[in-house]
């Protein structure tokens, strides 16, 4: 009669301890995959935070190589406006120079006139006069449009050099702001993903913390609930003890 009591409270308590022991392997499995998971966040936000400042790196190694060939283009640019110059001040002069020998030429030619009218014994007066007249001002009006031909050539030259160098100027001032502003972003870029690091460390951190802590409470719990099953044994012993006593009292 006694070891059926008995019985049933071992039973009972293993039951008690079989609880105990699957509440800390579920606390236990489930702290495991909440340190797996904030390893995992940790290491999908560094990588992230790599990936991204490689990628702002490249970024501003590309700005840096436009810059340079910007660069480059604008001084060829410049260059190619120096020669423009260069050539438009050789044509003025070669303009010069023509109208120099047109001068001589006309003045050549207004001399044999002066000394075909006056070995002909004919006065410079009169219609000789008129002759002379027209000659010089038809003389006047070659050389007038010689010289408007080279200037017109040559202004044309200078503008569009001075177009050229207006060019390469803004292709300067564009290019350097452009790797001015990748730079300010880099810079950023670098203190936002130092923020991020240490942000992600600090949850990291704080995760194995709470799980260190589940871990302690689940360990807490489960010892509690098998102080409490032995107190509920002993207990139970205890009083089928004293109920057998009785019982063996009576019976006799």
């Amino acid at each position: 009669m006694l070891f059926l009591p008995l019985l049933g409270l071992g039973i009972k308590a293993i039951g008690g301890f079989a609880k105990a022991n699957r509440a800390e392997a579920t606390a236990t499995l489930n702290n495991a995959i909440n340190v797996t998971n904030a390893t995992i966040r940790r290491e999908n936000t560094l990588s992230g935070i790599r990936i991204n400042t490689l990628r702002s790196r490249l970024d501003l190694n590309t700005a840096q190589t436009n810059f340079r060939l910007a660069q480059a283009d604008a001084e060829a640019e410049s260059r190619r406006a120096d020669r423009l110059r260069m050539f438009a001040e050789r044509q003025t002069e070669q303009g010069r120079k023509s109208i120099r020998r047109m001068r001589r030429r006309f003045d050549r030619l207004e001399g044999e006139q002066m000394a075909s009218i006056a070995s002909s014994g004919v006065t410079a007066s009169g219609s000789a006069l008129d002759v002379l007249t027209d000659s010089a001002e038809q003389m006047a009006l070659s050389i007038a449009d010689a010289w408007d031909n080279v200037t017109s050539r040559t202004d044309e030259s200078y503008q569009q050099a001075a177009l050229m160098d207006f060019g390469a100027d803004q292709q300067r001032i564009s290019s350097k702001a452009g790797l001015l502003a990748q730079k300010r972003a880099h810079q950023i870029n670098l203190a936002s993903a130092k923020l991020a690091k240490l942000s992600a460390r600090s949850e990291f951190r704080s995760a194995l913390f709470g799980a260190s802590a589940d871990r302690m409470n689940a360990r807490s719990n489960a010892q509690g609930q098998r102080l409490s099953t032995v107190g509920n044994t002993v207990s139970g012993a205890a009083n089928i003890g004293y109920n057998y006593q009785q019982y063996q009292r009576y019976s006799t």
